[in-house]
C-alpha cells in the first residue's frame, strides 16, 4: 500500500509541472495539461483508487483527495495523510497515531517517483472506446509494468490505470474533479500538532 501511495503523489506532481519538452503527441498532451494546472495557483483533486493488493483479487475501493500548491502539497488517502510544505514531509498514519518526519528532498520516495515517471514518459498510444487520449508512463523503478494516462478531448486528466505482472491491471485512478485557486490557511501545509495530541512522533531527519 505504501507504495501506491508514493507512486500516486507522485503522479499529481507530474500533472502540475511543466519539464517535458518532446515532439511526440503524448508528450505535447501532457505538457498541455501542465501547462494548463500550472496556470493556476493552486488545485484540489478528488479522486478513487481501486487497488488489488494480489493478483486475482476484487479491487478495494478508497477515495482521496490531493491539494498542491507551489512545492507544497497534502494528500489525505485511507488512513494515511502526506504533509509537505516543500522543505519537511509528514507522513501521518490516523489508525496507528504515529508521524514520521523526514526532509522534503530529492531522496523522499515521493520525489524519486516524480523524476522517474518525468523522465519515463512512453509517448502516446492511441484513444480508448471514449475518445480519449491515453499517454504511457513508464516505471522505472519497475514495480509496475506499465503506467496510462487517460486525458479528454479536453485536455483533463481522467483516469490512470497500472499494470502488474501478466499486463493485469493492480490500481486505478479515476479523477472526479478539479477545483482551482483556494484560500488554504496558513499552516495548511505542515503537520499541526497541536490537533493531534498524543501522536507518536518519528523523526527520521
Amino acid at each position: 500500500m505504501k507504495k501506491h501511495i508514493q507512486v500516486i503523489a507522485g503522479l499529481f506532481l507530474l500533472l502540475s509541472t511543466t519539464l517535458l519538452r518532446a515532439q511526440d503527441p503524448g508528450i505535447k498532451i501532457l505538457q498541455s495539461v501542465a501547462e494548463s494546472l500550472k496556470s493556476h495557483k493552486n488545485m484540489e483533486v478528488a479522486f478513487t483508487a481501486y487497488i488489488k493488493e494480489e493478483p486475482g483479487k476484487p479491487f478495494e475501493k478508497k477515495d482521496g483527495v490531493v491539494y498542491i500548491q507551489a512545492n507544497a502539497y497534502k494528500m489525505v488517502f485511507d488512513d494515511m495523510e502526506l504533509i509537505c510544505d516543500g522543505t519537511t514531509l509528514w507522513t501521518y498514519y490516523s489508525e496507528d497515531q504515529e508521524v514520521m518526519v523526514g526532509n522534503a528532498t530529492e531522496d523522499n520516495s515521493v520525489n524519486l517517483y516524480f523524476d522517474l515517471l518525468t523522465e519515463s514518459v512512453g509517448g502516446f498510444q492511441g484513444t480508448d472506446d471514449d475518445g480519449n487520449s491515453v499517454i504511457a508512463l513508464y516505471d522505472k523503478d519497475e514495480y509496475y509494468q506499465d503506467i496510462d494516462l487517460v486525458v479528454d478531448e479536453k485536455g483533463t486528466p481522467k483516469r490512470i490505470d497500472f499494470f502488474g505482472d501478466y499486463n493485469e491491471v493492480v490500481m486505478k485512478l479515476e479523477l472526479h474533479s478539479f477545483k482551482f485557486d483556494q484560500t488554504f490557511k496558513e499552516g495548511f501545509f505542515t503537520f499541526d500538532e497541536k490537533a493531534h495530541p498524543g501522536v507518536d512522533l518519528i523523526d527520521m531527519r
